[in-house]
């Protein structure tokens, strides 16, 4: 919801973005959240990057997935679904 106040953390390169009464982060007007720089830093992002977003709205929390943490947790999943063991 625009308005909305969070505390932003890195957590092994994903960002979690949590509903906070005190955050000093925000949903903007138009909907959007805006990663701020120590943000993207802490994550290697440059501006442009895609993220993966994935939202639990009764827990009030927002996870962003960078791409490169996309590809270490998925490195094994082919090997995986084909039913062999992961590395």
């Amino acid at each position: 919801m625009p308005g909305l106040r969070l505390d932003i953390r890195e957590q092994a390169g994903i960002i979690v973005a949590i509903a906070a009464h005190d955050g000093v982060h925000r949903i903007d007007d138009r909907g959007h959240l805006h990663l701020p720089l120590a943000v993207r830093r802490w994550c290697r992002l440059a501006a442009g990057d895609r993220v993966l977003f994935a939202a639990d709205r009764a827990a009030g929390v927002l996870v962003a997935y960078p791409l490169a943490v996309l590809d270490r947790l998925l490195a094994d999943a082919p090997v995986a679904a084909a039913g062999g063991e992961a590395a």
